[in-house]
């Protein structure tokens, strides 16, 4: 999807500078000064050409939407929660001297204590702290 964003964008700004050197040229031959024209040809030929290359990257990244969803959706997968993440989860806030989310709390959830292991009993859904 950015890369989309990004060649309409350039594709756009070339459009409106080549519009502009058209103009440009049009005043110069207008007061007949022809001094630079040539490069303004030169200018416009490049960017009529960068132009032709967004469009074609903007053609093929619209046919490829249609074969792929959204790639942003595949950057984080969500899994069910079960008790096997609960130790990870424990260790990761709870195991620590001083973790890093305890920067961030409000000034009166000063109460963090470094605890030890838990048991998880498989029958009920409690946490146990030994």
């Amino acid at each position: 999807m950015r890369t989309k964003i990004k060649d309409a964008l350039a594709l756009g700004a070339s459009i409106i500078c080549i519009a502009l050197l058209i103009f440009v040229s049009y005043i110069q031959i207008q007061t007949h000064a022809y001094k630079g024209l040539i490069w303004y040809g030169l200018l416009i030929f490049i960017l009529a050409f960068a132009s032709v290359i967004y469009v074609r990257k903007l053609i093929k990244n619209n046919a490829n939407d249609d074969q792929n969803d959204d790639s942003d959706e595949q950057m984080l997968k969500l899994t069910d929660f079960n008790s096997r993440y609960l130790n990870d989860i424990w260790k990761d806030g709870f195991t620590a001297e001083k973790p890093e989310w305890t920067k961030w709390n409000a000034p009166y959830f000063n109460d963090y204590l470094l605890t030890g292991p838990f048991l998880v009993s498989s029958k009920a859904r409690s946490l146990n702290i030994c």
